[in-house]
């Protein structure tokens, strides 16, 4: 495999402010931050937290502190005040009262487990719901550790707005990002236990999180520090194939009329048979393998050129799968990781886009 720091170069960041990432980072104390999802207490009888699978009844005003009454020119006026909407997929999760009180928090679903894509689209619908709303100045996702980062990658895929989505597995922690103005026209974020921030498109994964460049921080003062002006990476910019070409990919129920629910299984190289591959052949929609160098297996090949796309991946995003380095008929990941390209291929197979041409033109 070819090893690139390309990486750096999708960020796109147009200057750096005051401090760069490597030196703070050196000097920052990771100090332990609340940050557990399935220990701490889950709210109860909160007035502003809904329950999404009451959707029908759901309301984004249901903090009543967000209508300000004022008098101009001797005529009333009512002003909608900047709300941050969080919205909880697992795990437990407490905020404290100065985030209560300036947020509206809502249970979407309740899951330890890693989301599957309708469970992700679930999450795109209620986020959608509010993402749009003059007083929503902002997004929380709170999930668990083990979807963090497919959640981060799948919002900065599906979402196209100025206005923040931050995933995190601190509720706190994630408000901040979200409520701060230098967090608009980055995309999505993700910020990690540490308090470290990162493009959405390049969360940090289980394996190999040393590996994602951090865009700002969070100190123990509960300050955030950006180290690059607002900017969004290559892949989601304004002028990429994905928002130019393939706009549909920020529908955010496109499972609703599809005929097929997308399937997208992560293997290993040489870790099966032909045998086995051919008896889910008809029941996946797309395969991710994790490469194993520059060994490639005919099992993965023949179907690739047959039926579905097979998306060729490293673990390290700093190690680029490129075009020479897969079977024919196979797509190169380049730099995602096997989770983000299984959220990826199932985002595009969920929009009708399943061609393997038209895939690796995106990733390439």
């Amino acid at each position: 495999m070819k090893f690139s720091v390309a990486l750096t170069a999708l960020l796109a960041a147009t200057s750096v402010v005051d401090a760069s990432p490597i030196d703070f980072l050196n000097k920052k104390k990771h100090s332990a931050k609340a940050a557990s999802t399935t220990s701490t207490p889950v709210i109860a009888n909160a007035s502003n937290f809904t329950s999404l699978f009451n959707i029908s009844n759901f309301t984004s005003f249901a903090n009543s502190s967000i209508f300000t009454n004022t008098t101009r020119n001797n005529s009333t006026t009512v002003e909608l005040q900047e709300t941050v909407q969080i919205y909880v997929t697992g795990g437990h999760v407490t905020l404290d009262n100065s985030t209560m009180s300036a947020s509206n928090c809502t249970n979407v679903l309740n899951e330890t487990s890693t989301l599957n894509i309708t469970q992700l689209y679930d999450v795109a619908i209620a986020v959608n719901s509010t993402l749009g709303y003059n007083n929503t100045k902002g997004s929380v996702i709170v999930t668990t550790q083990n979807n963090l980062e497919a959640l981060g990658f799948f919002a900065a895929v599906v979402f196209d707005s100025c206005a923040p989505v931050v995933v995190g597995t601190n509720a706190d922690q994630a408000y901040l990002v979200a409520n701060d103005t230098g967090a608009a026209n980055r995309g999505a974020l993700v910020v990690d236990v540490d308090g470290v921030i990162y493009s959405g498109i390049f969360s940090p994964s289980l394996d190999q999180s040393a590996s994602s460049i951090p865009v700002g921080t969070i100190n123990d003062e509960d300050v955030i520090t950006w180290f690059f002006e607002p900017s969004l990476p290559a892949f989601i910019s304004e002028n990429s194939g994905l928002r130019t070409t393939y706009t549909n990919f920020t529908n955010t129920n496109p499972l609703e009329y599809s005929l097929i629910t997308p399937v997208v299984p992560i293997v290993y190289d040489g870790g099966y048979s032909e045998d086995l591959i051919n008896s889910v052949a008809s029941t996946i929609s797309g395969l991710v393998v994790i490469s194993s160098g520059a060994s490639t297996n005919s099992s993965t090949s023949q179907l690739a050129s047959e039926s579905i796309p097979v998306v060729y991946t490293e673990t390290s995003p700093l190690n680029v799968v490129t075009a020479g380095d897969v079977p024919k008929g196979a797509i190169a990941g380049s730099c995602l990781t096997p989770v983000k390209a299984q959220v990826f291929l199932g985002i595009a197979i969920a929009n009708d886009v399943a061609d393997a041409a038209s895939v690796a033109k995106l990733l390439n």
